[in-house]
């Protein structure tokens, strides 16, 4: 398959129209609901260590999946690249927890857990809050990384194979550069950051910053702004609208369903926009937006990953390109 400089922008197109199609539709019948229903008591403990065992979710797919994948040994740069995003992943959740968790999150149902506890960071009060992350967390956030770029790896590598370029190896060699700065998607970034606040102050929590928000677009903008004008003649589209997909419905399943509305997690509404889904117990739409972002960033650092491996050149010649390349 050759790159047709026309292609990514179609199938980019595309993949935002599957998901209008999707969440249109969910975002109507979910307004129609005006009586939603109430907390359980979570003194009763409704869910005995529901949120540990929930994390079956993952590592039962992904052994699965690697049963499979221990298979294919050849598949040597797409493994070196694919525990990478996993590590990259489990990084990103344990800054989110750590340094963000106090002021985003509460854990209001102490039985879902395990009863062991990390600390966290009070910036208002700049010191550590003891035992206020589960380590359920950490693992969710672990599993999480290598469940999502097991999706996208298993999309590339067998199930839409045929949808990627040929010679893969062959067109990342040939690449002049990794990097590009990408302006479009840089205001579109800053322009929905923008509209946030403006829709938290005209909302029902006018108080605070939306800082779950905010955080969570800058955890897909930075790399997109300086990767995606190349990666996006890499990425395997259907692989990733796939791995988009079943993080939608495991969002659903797994969080909306089960998360929220047992108090394993729930969310400071002055740290969130405030557009909430009443339906699912109040979940704020940063919920479902995090695990499209994820996903979009998986993909991308497993793209660029795999091409600087393919690239064979020092960092900052695959990143920046030599001269030659840049003239």
């Amino acid at each position: 398959m050759s790159i047709d400089p026309s292609k990514p922008n179609s199938f980019l197109q595309v993949a935002l129209w599957m998901v209008a199609a999707v969440m249109i539709p969910f975002a109507i019948t979910l307004s129609t609901v005006h009586d939603p229903s109430q907390p359980p008591n979570y003194a009763a403990n409704p869910t005995p260590y529901g949120y540990t065992w929930s994390l079956s979710i993952f590592w039962v797919p992904i052994l699965i999946f690697h049963a499979w994948f221990n298979r294919y040994p050849e598949f040597r740069v797409e493994r070196k690249a694919y525990w990478l995003v996993v590590a990259a992943i489990f990084l990103l959740g344990t800054v989110l927890d750590v340094g963000f968790g106090y002021h985003f999150f509460y854990f209001p149902n102490t039985g879902a857990v395990a009863g062991l506890y990390i600390p966290a960071f009070d910036w208002g009060g700049f010191h550590w809050v003891s035992s206020y992350l589960p380590i359920e967390e950490f693992g969710f956030y672990l599993l999480g990384g290598i469940f999502i770029a097991t999706l996208y790896l298993w999309g590339v590598v067998y199930w839409f194979r045929r949808y990627s370029h040929d010679d893969h190896a062959a067109v990342c060699r040939g690449l002049p550069k990794l990097g590009g700065f990408h302006g479009r998607l840089l205001a579109a970034g800053t322009a929905l950051i923008v509209l946030a606040v403006v829709a938290k102050k005209l909302g029902p929590y006018p108080a605070g910053f939306p800082g779950y928000f905010t955080f969570i677009v800058l955890l897909g903008l930075l790399p997109g702004v300086f990767l995606m004008r190349t990666l996006q003649y890499l990425i395997n589209w259907r692989a990733l609208m796939f791995t988009v997909f079943v993080l939608l419905a495991m969002s659903i399943v797994y969080e909306a369903s089960l998360g929220v509305p047992y108090g394993w997690w729930k969310y400071h509404n002055e740290q969130m926009i405030g557009i909430l889904i009443g339906a699912w117990s109040y979940l704020p739409i940063e919920a479902v937006i995090i695990w499209l972002i994820i996903g979009f960033v998986a993909v991308l650092l497993f793209e660029g990953l795999r091409a600087y491996f393919y690239m064979e050149r020092s960092a900052k010649e695959a990143l920046l390109g030599t001269r030659e390349g840049n003239g």
